[in-house]
């Protein structure tokens, strides 16, 4: 019922900007002629904008690469926990995963695991993109 009173929040809430809508063939509701709500259909994740969202990766990534640079352990978990927010939108799990090890870290107060999971997001953000870029080129 929760799900459906998102749904429709997001529907009749046409202030949300455009790329953090979803359309409206990737969800299905069915409500029987009493009310109930008999079904509802997820064709795949919500449709967010992949470019923009793997922008704010990268710029994140930067951020985080200065946080750690002024040991700001409070601003390394805060821009982790952002960056596992993101990957988990365009299904990224491998980054997600390394994004909660550094928030993880950084609750801990572990600097020194948090710049050693940094490094590998970095190194895997690049083979992400460089990956996503060829798919992306190939589809055309």
């Amino acid at each position: 019922m929760g799900e459906l009173f998102q749904l429709l929040e997001v529907v009749v809430d046409r202030s949300t900007p455009e790329k953090e809508r979803y359309t409206e063939a990737d969800r299905e509701v069915k409500i029987s002629e009493t009310g109930k709500v008999l079904n509802i259909k997820s064709e795949g994740p919500l449709q967010y904008d992949k470019l923009s969202i793997l922008r704010e990766i990268y710029r994140d990534i930067g951020e985080l690469e200065l946080a750690l640079s002024h040991e700001k352990i409070n601003q390394i978990e805060e821009i982790a926990h952002k960056i596992k927010n993101n990957c988990n939108l365009i299904e990224a799990d491998e980054l997600k995963t390394l994004a909660f090890k550094i928030e993880l870290a950084a609750r801990r107060e572990n600097q020194e695991e948090a710049s050693k999971y940094a490094l590998r997001i970095k190194h895997e953000f690049e083979i992400y993109r460089l990956l996503e870029h060829e798919f992306e080129g190939g589809r055309r």
